[in-house]
């Protein structure tokens, strides 16, 4: 059986998963990366990517490598005997679709925006991806808890949708030592997300307030991730609150940092709203 991973690029979130379809199918595993070396890959958690290296995977292929991998590419994705897709450009998988061959769908909420639920140029696109070429063969992984509710909506995929999420590496940890080595310290307290609007980086600034308020002095929280339009606003909020002290803005730094980070902390914030997919981060800082 051959089966075949579409998506923009490999990425810490993916790879275990990956490894662990090559382990099991060897050679009939292929992970196929559509992305170009664009804007899209190169700002996909480049921060949490840095310094890590897949390039010993034997299943990658890039399909815009060269015209001898797109060529392998198109000719994996038609003939696969089963497929899991993410966010592709949707002409790639439409003949599969047509031959009702069978192809997992991975998605997190489709009505993120609720302005889409008022689009006609959206639902005439959700309906050519999920309804047009509808058939048994045809199922989705759903990555967020809202994202059956959003498909009953549209009538998709009926009877035909699994809980999916991403798979995530964990360490071998003494539990016992760990919670050691955080005692007699300051309450390091951690947030670690990208500065976007349903992560809402904003609380972190009203906890930091109502704790000095209280009369809780003795924290310090960190906030990971790479800094965008709204996380100029949080640093110029904390500045101006004169939080300096409490809260640090890292910045974003690779993923073995990160982890490291959870492991020293006693408290993970985790913010996000029900436009959230999968929160990656909390599975690893449940490991951590």
């Amino acid at each position: 059986m051959l089966f075949v991973n579409l998506n923009a690029g490999m990425g810490v979130h993916q790879i275990a998963l990956a490894d662990a379809m090559y382990y099991c199918l060897g050679d009939k595993f292929k992970f196929i990366e559509f992305g170009t070396q664009s804007e899209e890959l190169k700002n996909m958690h480049k921060e949490a990517e840095s310094g890590i290296d897949y390039s010993d995977r034997p299943y990658i292929i890039n399909m815009h490598k060269s015209e001898r991998d797109m060529a392998l590419a198109i000719k994996l994705i038609n003939e696969a005997d089963a497929m899991r897709v993410g966010g592709e450009p949707f002409g790639l998988i439409k003949q599969r679709l047509i031959d009702c061959k069978l192809t997992f769908r991975s998605s997190e909420r489709i009505f993120k925006k609720r302005r889409t639920m008022f689009s006609p140029r959206g639902w005439k696109q959700l309906y050519e991806i999920h309804r047009k070429y509808e058939n048994p063969n045809y199922r989705l992984l759903c990555q967020s808890a809202y994202l059956a509710n959003d498909m009953s909506l549209l009538g998709a995929y009926h009877n035909r949708m699994y809980k999916f999420a991403y798979f995530t590496q964990q360490p071998q940890l003494c539990i016992e030592n760990t919670i050691k080595e955080r005692r007699g310290t300051k309450v390091q307290l951690l947030w670690c997300a990208r500065f976007i609007d349903y992560k809402h980086p904003e609380m972190i600034i009203g906890l930091a307030h109502k704790l000095i308020k209280s009369g809780r002095l003795d924290f310090h929280i960190k906030m990971i991730g790479g800094i965008t339009e709204l996380g100029h606003q949080i640093e110029r909020e904390i500045k101006h609150k004169n939080l300096e002290s409490w809260i640090t803005l890292t910045g974003g730094i690779p993923n073995d940092e990160v982890l490291k980070t959870m492991r020293d902390s006693h408290i993970f914030l985790f913010t996000s709203d029900r436009n959230e997919g999968w929160g990656a981060v909390l599975n690893e800082a449940m490991g951590a």
